[in-house]
């Protein structure tokens, strides 16, 4: 704890300073720049995000108001395929900056109402070095509208059109945002009911009772609060807590017991074998709870020309699980042996049963603070050389314990992390210079060293090369050289035991019910990865939100850390201590703890085609100035006033329609807090004299969308169509053994490698009617067994969702006014019913790859009511 108060008194102790470093290295004579840079840099938009990188996307209200979604955690989901990253190890979370600063956690601001967005931006992964973070994370920047007042009322309720598994989920939350303040609140709670072999048809009866889908239930409960302190700092404070339990039929235990040719009921003479399924005290089970709770602080501070932002946080997390261990019927089949007359094979098993329980209890502390400085170095040909300073530390700390049969194993986990990283961008050309093809030309170069206390030290470098030839076209290269530590579960976790786990064995070529073992392995070492990647965006038309983006990706990783993919032959004669078999090769447990493999290779291309248009509009088009929150029931502002013009800043220049004052130098980001904390558009551009936005990046309206600010006037229309194209996916596991090539044969979650994935969404709104579909596709694999050869059907998967936001100008609003504000929606997810259909050589679909199997779910419907006040 005296570690973690020392972190925080150090990361706050220098926001609050004067950094006078930095601040005389910044140029300080405002009064000597000339009227035409300033004119420039004013028109920058409010709440963009330091990068010199322009966004590849900008939702603006009516893009957002068109997807029908309830927060901004379902409109991040719904973007997911166009999110997509084929970064790093299978790329990262997302990087969220509120009005172009970061924030310390994605749960600060994920129950917001998507009607509180102006616009979106998202970034490529480089933008990301700017933040203090590595590149396999996109950035994902949202601008929240100056004024905003809502409580939202949400209830969701459906479930799969075959009956069982049905879920309900009820959200309140309150979000209000004026002045360059915000305030939320928000409660959810979340029930989702259990999915067993036996609603599904599948095995024998009393076998049956193993669970397809857990049962589960879970409230959460957060709020935040961001406002200025002390006259010139930002603050944020955020926190949340989350209660969830769950429970896992394991199905009743099965036990082989051999009958003696002596025993007086043996009717052939001869041993024989049979199986009994153990009943007493009932199924096996394993249920599970959890408690997780966090804290986040983010303080943000203008320090001449650099602006500051620290982030802290803390977690606190306990879970406990408790698994029943199948139990030991020795007695039975001892007195079985003794040849016992008044022990049939049927007799009740009570009398020999001896129970036994595991139970697991993991308690996590983490602690982290971030201080981050963006600011202007010095001046090159092409403009200020501009910098991304951070200081990462973090504490964390595990304890567990599992107790099985009155024996008790502890597990103390301690570690402390320090992270410095520097991000510099270097504008070498930008559009003023006229060199015949090139618009802009700007380079990044990023380096990190990371200190684990108990790992050492690792070091990271990261270059990016940004050309524009001409300004709608925008051509990106990248290298990424990193090393990589496992986590503290890969090392650490306890040794957990779960039976009866159904595993698909590939050296056999049968399902089989086996031991599981998981847990951490302290004999891991770090990774090194290696990421190229090209990509070409052009955007061919002016007046039509038409992107097209082509990108290429080559990653290596040395020594890479995972768990086994599957239980095949190659997998088990490289760890051929990891598998457990009986004398007639029937596999009886399997030990998926992590290990190191030698070397991961992949390469894909993507290409990736987005259409935004508006239709249909009106005459007269609807003003859009500053955005404001508009209550459903009103059809104004918030508060149901009509809107006014924003006011002029207090040196009397006049504000940009939308934007932040400009300072006393004629930038367009306000100085750092002086009661004007990052909602209100503080610290996030560059200072006036820089090139100008085009050239710095993320300040060119994109595809005209930027014009289209405020709310939606007329219809909406999206479509966003992508195809990834796997051009190598292999893994060697150990030195001496082949290449498993996962497009060619070896097995590698369900199935191989698909060749092909395609992702389409697309959606049309229209006066309150909405609709958006969404389709999946993927190719056929083969997987090679010992034994014969798994065929993998392609699949596909449609999602439809349908909704009618009732407003005054709908002919449900205009009639019934208590609707005003409500929203009807209707979602069905796998429409087709479609599921991977698996067959081996002779056409028969294996027991593990039964169609209920793998997807019990099927098609779903959900209904949902939201109602904003």
């Amino acid at each position: 704890m005296r570690f973690s108060c020392l972190l925080g008194a150090v990361s706050i102790g220098a926001l609050l300073s004067t950094f006078p470093v930095l601040a005389q290295e910044a140029p300080q004579d405002d009064q000597d720049r000339v009227l035409s840079e300033v004119q420039v840099t004013s028109t920058r938009l409010r709440g963009t995000a330091v990068s010199d990188i322009e966004p590849e996307q900008t939702l603006t209200t009516a893009d957002i108001e068109a997807y029908g979604v309830s927060s901004i955690e379902e409109l991040i989901a719904e973007l997911g395929p166009e999110l997509a990253s084929s970064r790093g190890r299978g790329g990262g979370d997302h990087v969220f900056l509120v009005d172009g600063v970061r924030i310390a956690s994605f749960r600060e601001i994920r129950s917001y109402p998507p009607e509180a967005i102006e616009r979106m931006d998202v970034l490529p992964e480089e933008a990301a070095l700017q933040y203090g973070y590595g590149a396999n994370q996109q950035v994902i920047n949202i601008v929240l509208k100056p004024d905003f007042s809502a409580w939202t009322f949400s209830l969701e309720f459906g479930g799969p059109v075959e009956g069982a598994g049905q879920r309900g989920e009820f959200d309140v939350d309150y979000l209000g945002i004026a002045d360059g303040q915000r305030s939320s609140v928000d409660g959810e709670i979340e029930i989702d009911n259990a999915i067993l072999e036996s609603d599904r048809g599948l095995g024998d009866p009393l076998a049956g009772a193993n669970s397809l889908r857990d049962e589960s239930q879970s409230l959460e409960i957060g709020g935040s609060t961001h406002r200025g302190i002390f006259g010139n700092v930002g603050m944020t404070l955020s926190g949340d807590i989350e209660i969830s339990e769950g429970e896992e039929l394991l199905g009743f235990s099965e036990q082989d017991f051999l009958l003696p040719a002596a025993s007086p009921f043996s009717t052939t003479g001869t041993d024989e074998s049979f199986t009994r399924y153990i009943g007493v005290p009932g199924v096996l089970m394993q249920t599970s709870d959890s408690t997780d709770a966090n804290i986040n602080l983010t303080l943000t501070r203008d320090v001449g020309d650099w602006f500051v932002t620290s982030t802290t946080s803390l977690g606190h997390n306990t879970a406990t699980t408790e698994t029943d261990r199948a139990p030991d019927v020795t007695g039975f089949q001892a007195a079985l042996n003794a040849l016992d007359p008044t022990v049939a094979p049927t007799a009740d098993l009570s009398p020999f049963i001896s129970l036994s329980e595991e139970r697991a209890e993991r308690t996590t502390d983490t602690f982290s603070t971030n201080l981050l400085a963006n600011g202007d170095l010095w001046e090159i040909t092409g403009g200020w050389v501009g910098a991304g300073l951070s200081v990462d530390l973090s504490h964390a700390s595990r304890s567990s314990e599992t107790d099985f049969n009155g024996t008790r194993t502890t597990s103390s986990l301690d570690r402390q992390i320090a992270k410095i990283q520097g991000s510099f961008d270097f504008p070498l050309i930008v559009s003023d210079m006229d060199i015949p093809g090139f618009e802009s030309l700007v380079a990044n170069a990023t380096v990190n060293a990371s200190n684990y206390s108990d790992f050492g030290t690792l070091f990271g470098f990261d270059g990016t090369l940004s050309w524009s030839p001409v300004e709608d076209i925008r051509i990106l290269t990248s290298y990424t050289l990193e090393e990589g530590a496992p986590s503290m579960s890969q090392l650490g976790d306890t040794l957990s035991v779960t039976p009866n786990v159904e595993i698909f064995d590939f050296v056999q070529g049968e399902s089989v019910l086996a031991t599981r073992i998981s847990g951490g392995n302290d004999q891991l070492i770090a990774d090194t990865r290696q990421v190229w990647k090209a990509s070409v965006e052009w955007e061919p038309l002016d007046e039509t939100d038409l992107d097209l983006r082509l990108t290429y990706t080559d990653s290596r990783i040395d020594d890479p850390i995972g768990a086994f993919p599957s239980v095949d032959a190659a997998v088990e004669a490289a760890f051929p201590n990891r598998f457990v078999r009986d004398a007639n090769g029937d596999l009886l447990s399997v030990d998926l703890r992590p290990v190191n493999y030698v070397e991961e290779t992949r390469r894909d291309i993507r290409w990736q085609l987005t259409f935004r248009d508006s239709f249909a509009e009106p005459e007269t088009p609807q003003r859009g100035g500053r955005g404001e929150g508009r209550s459903p029931a009103s059809g104004g502002n918030a508060s149901g006033a009509p809107q006014t013009a924003p006011p002029s800043s207090s040196n009397g220049a006049e504000r940009p329609a939308g934007g932040p004052p400009p300072s006393a130098s004629g930038d367009a980001r306000p100085q750092g807090g002086g009661g004007s904390p990052p909602s209100s558009g503080s610290g996030n551009a560059r200072r006036g004299g820089g090139p100008p936005p085009s050239a710095r990046g993320g300040g060119r309206p994109r595809g005209g969308m930027m014009g289209r600010r405020g709310p939606p006037a007329g219809g909406r229309l999206f479509v966003s169509l992508s195809h990834t194209i796997n051009l190598e996916d292999q893994r060697v596991l150990a030195d001496g053994f082949p290449v498993q090539d996962f497009l060619n044969g070896a097995a590698s979650g369900l199935g191989g490698q698909p060749e092909h994935e395609v992702q389409l969404t697309s959606g049309v709104f229209y006066k309150g009617y909405g609709a958006r579909l969404s389709a999946n596709w993927q190719s056929a694999t083969e997987v090679d067994t010992s034994s014969s050869v798994l065929k993998f059907s392609d699949q596909t998967s449609v999602n439809l969702r349908f909704f009618h936001s009732v407003t005054d100008q709908t002919f449900i609003g205009r009639n019934v006014e208590w609707l005003r504000g409500t929203r009807f929606s209707l979602e069905i997810d796998n429409l087709l019913d479609d599921v991977v259909t698996v067959t081996d050589n002779t056409g028969v679909i294996p027991l593990r790859y039964e169609g209920n199997r793998l997807d019990p779910v099927g098609t779903q419907v959900m209904f949902s009511v939201r109602r904003q006040f």
